[in-house]
C-alpha cells in the first residue's frame, strides 16, 4: 500500500541548527516538534526524518552518540 509522506530535515525543522557541529547530548528539539509531526500523522501521512551528518563523518562524535539522539527525537514523540 502506498502512502504519501512527508520529508523533514531534522536540523533546523525539529532540531535547533547551530552553525558548528552540536554533540547529540547538546541538540536542543524545538518544543513545537511533536505537535507538528503528530498533525502530519493526522493527515494520514507519514512523517519521514533525514539528515546528513557530518559530525559522525568528522569523527566528532559517535554513531552511538546520533543513535541516542534519534532515541530522544522518539521519546518526545510519545
Amino acid at each position: 500500500m502506498k502512502r504519501p509522506a512527508v520529508f523533514l530535515d531534522r536540523d533546523g525543522v525539529l532540531t535547533v541548527e547551530n552553525m558548528t557541529i552540536t554533540p547529540p547530548d547538546k541538540t536542543e528539539i524545538f518544543p513545537y516538534a511533536k505537535d507538528c509531526v503528530d498533525r502530519i500523522h493526522e493527515l494520514g501521512y507519514l512523517a519521514i526524518v533525514i539528515t546528513n551528518q557530518e559530525g559522525v563523518a568528522k569523527g566528532i562524535f559517535s554513531i552511538g552518540e546520533l543513535i541516542r539522539l534519534n532515541e530522544r527525537l522518539i521519546d518526545v514523540r510519545e
